[in-house]
């Protein structure tokens, strides 16, 4: 039996662990229908603090990812349905002597269907090998918001990263709607985001990386155009008022918003996100904010 205190964890073959979730839209709210589960990775009841929105809580009871674990997590939301996922705590990944340590999402969103997935930060110790992929497939009218809060070692612990990589990559592709979908084919590449952070790498604290943080967060929303790209981009800039030492930047390249913060903590950068995303929501999915219940606790 392993302890999930330790900061260094070999587990063999490691755990496999998968997760299906459907969310579809009947009697006037999102309901869960949950599929396949393998392996400790695990959804709490569905919470509806909104009435009609679907919370859900991923949990992953180990506690951490260690080398040569892998965490697959495939996600549908079908026609006008809306869900929202979180996790409870921040997820770590441990420090490892041998094989990678993977998590993967796979998100599907049909036609009017919403999924925020919003979790909590995600602390890689150094000496990690880490490699995360989240991969979303948009239908026409479909709407994604998401983010990442990334932080490499763990500055207050004398943990600086100073071994390890992170490998990140952010896949986000659209259906055509001019083509009968029966494979990858009809299918429209709008972002293909990919970090690669290899410790002592002049890309950690070069002004033209991350600038010496230890802290990288990104909020991705689709599909957003051009007013209101314009419209966040004005009403960001006046309503934040953060300490100089945070930087950030809001571009959008084929109908995806990319939204990026540089922080020295993590709290700095989730106050930023949180920020931003009580903006976007409403109008990209006609709701107002509504955090999860157990971001309070």
């Amino acid at each position: 039996m392993r302890s999930v205190s330790s900061p260094t964890i070999e587990s063999g073959s490691g755990w496999q662990a998968s997760q299906r979730l459907n969310y579809v839209f009947e009697g006037g709210r999102t309901r869960l229908r949950r599929g396949l589960n393998y392996g400790p990775l695990y959804v709490q009841k569905p919470f509806y603090p909104e009435g009609d929105v679907c919370h859900t809580y991923l949990l992953h009871p180990p506690g951490g990812v260690a080398g040569g674990d892998s965490l697959d997590l495939k996600v549908c939301v079908k026609k006008h349905a809306h869900a929202l996922l979180t996790v409870p705590a921040a997820t770590k990944f441990y420090r490892t002597s041998g094989a990678a340590a993977e998590q993967h999402q796979h998100f599907e969103i049909e036609t009017g269907g919403v999924l925020e997935w919003l979790p909590m930060e995600t602390l890689f110790f150094g000496g990690t090998r880490a490699v995360v992929t989240t991969d979303v497939l948009l239908h026409p009218g479909a709407v994604y918001i998401g983010w990442e809060i990334c932080c490499l070692g763990r500055p207050a612990s004398a943990d600086h990263f100073g071994s390890g990589s992170v490998d990140l990559r952010t896949t986000i592709r659209s259906t055509d709607p001019s083509i009968d979908l029966a494979g990858p084919a009809a299918t429209i590449l709008r972002l293909n985001d990919r970090c690669h952070w290899q410790a002592g790498d002049p890309i950690l604290q070069a002004n033209w990386g991350l600038h010496g943080r230890s802290v990288c967060a990104t909020l991705y929303a689709a599909p957003v155009d051009k007013d209101l790209l314009d419209q966040i981009l004005r009403a960001f800039e006046s309503c934040t008022d953060m300490s100089a030492d945070l930087l950030h930047g809001i571009s959008a390249v084929n109908g995806v918003m990319t939204a990026r913060v540089l922080a020295r903590d993590a709290e700095s950068a989730n106050t930023w996100l949180r920020q931003l995303w009580t903006f976007v929501r409403p109008r990209m999915a006609r709701k107002p904010a509504c955090a999860p219940r157990i971001w309070q606790t």
